[in-house]
């Protein structure tokens, strides 16, 4: 174990020799501004960005690199990694080999979303004093769990928010309470939403709850009554809302399109 100081910490595992994912040296870092990284090393590297940003400049070419996000570096690939001089990025890494990382060899593109869930694991290894080998393997397979069926698990991630909010749009909800049910970053949930759906969570939830108050003021249901339906403790809230989403106030929309305005509250 290597301590530079109380911002860096390095640690090279002991070679247990695993097959399919062998984890060979791990570590976290917070840069300063300009900190470049050099890599050719003899096995794969994969950095998780906890905050900041950076850019990767690798032989396919270079990427913007952001908090919430992985870039894996390939054996022997003369790469190198700057921190962003404004807003530079701290990051976890780890260093390991075996059969199943040269699966890494098929992915499109050197940069992908994360949860943080795996690199947490490893980060926390400098508190421990045994079965660090073991942590960082089963870290490993999450990483890869989470690059590999992950990818395909993005759709069903976005398929549980929405019914989540489907669900329950008129309690008292939000996008963090929904990404901790889900066991997800809230940065990363909402980006995999909003690849996925062309809107924010916060904006789908709005939606929900605006098409289910125009229907209940089509069914010359008060306005009070709408918005405490469709989750609005406020109901001046709700109505500003209504209006900006139909251009036109409960009350007024309720006057053109109700089935019976004299019914109103």
């Amino acid at each position: 174990m290597e301590v530079n100081s109380n911002k860096v910490w390095h640690y090279a595992f002991l070679d247990r020799g695993y097959t399919e994912l062998n984890p060979l040296n791990c570590g976290y870092e917070n840069c300063l501004p300009g900190h470049t990284g050099l890599a050719m090393r003899p096995y794969y590297l994969i950095h998780y960005v906890e905050s900041g940003s950076g850019m990767l400049y690798g032989e396919n070419g270079s990427y913007k690199v952001t908090r919430g996000q992985v870039f894996i570096i390939k054996p022997y690939e003369n790469a190198h990694y700057v921190a962003d001089e404004n807003d530079p990025w701290n990051y976890v890494w780890i260093g390991f080999g075996g059969t199943m990382a040269k699966k890494l060899d098929t992915l499109d593109s050197p940069i992908a979303e994360m949860p943080y869930n795996a690199f947490s694991m490893i980060k926390n290894l400098e508190a421990r004093n045994d079965t660090r080998e073991e942590i960082a393997a089963a870290a490993l397979f999450m990483i890869f769990g989470d690059l590999f069926s992950g990818r395909s698990s993005h759709p069903h991630y976005v398929r549980r928010t929405v019914d989540t909010i489907n669900s329950l749009y008129m309690n008292q909800i939000s996008v963090s309470g929904i990404a901790d049910n889900l066991g997800l970053d809230r940065r990363y949930l909402s980006r995999i939403f909003r690849a996925s759906m062309g809107m924010s969570i916060q904006e789908y939830l709005i939606k929900v709850r605006m098409e289910h108050a125009e229907r209940l003021i089509r069914e010359n249901i008060s306005v009070n009554l709408t918005a405490d339906l469709v989750g609005y403790s406020d109901c001046f809230n709700f109505s500003k809302m209504f209006k900006k989403y139909y251009g036109l106030s409960p009350r007024k929309y309720a006057q053109i399109y109700g089935n019976d305005s004299e019914n109103l509250t």
